[in-house]
């Protein structure tokens, strides 16, 4: 279950965060960017830090819808950042769990400002 909410005053109530977020498509869109920033992440040696990494791919990963939230409101010209975060977790060989997250930023026109993979 997704959870919207406002951080930084009252700019736009739950019903426009999920219609904005619905018109652009934004889980899927952060889902799809996610998928291939972790697919990146693994297949350049970058996941070194994650420890034994044998047989972990990129499909191994579950995304679980986390929350939407608007991270920057200038309410003078309209304009915000809404994040989108799904929850990372996976279960290896082990039976060793990674938890971390990927977030996707957009603007008041969807376009992509920023995007995080974390892994804690």
């Amino acid at each position: 279950m997704s959870s919207y909410r406002v951080v930084s005053g009252h700019f736009m109530d739950d019903d426009k965060i999920k219609i904005f977020s619905d018109k652009n498509d934004l889980w899927t869109r952060t889902k799809t960017s996610g998928l291939s920033c972790l697919k990146n992440y693994l297949n350049d040696n970058s996941a070194k830090e994650l420890g034994d990494i044998t047989g972990l791919t990129a499909d191994k990963f579950i995304f679980v819808k986390k929350d939407q939230q608007l991270i920057s409101v200038n309410k003078t010209d309209q304009n915000f950042i809404l994040r989108t975060t799904f929850a990372l977790e996976t279960k290896l060989a082990d039976d060793k769990k990674i938890f971390g997250y990927y977030s996707l930023d957009v603007d008041k026109d969807a376009d992509i400002i920023d995007d995080w993979l974390v892994f804690k």
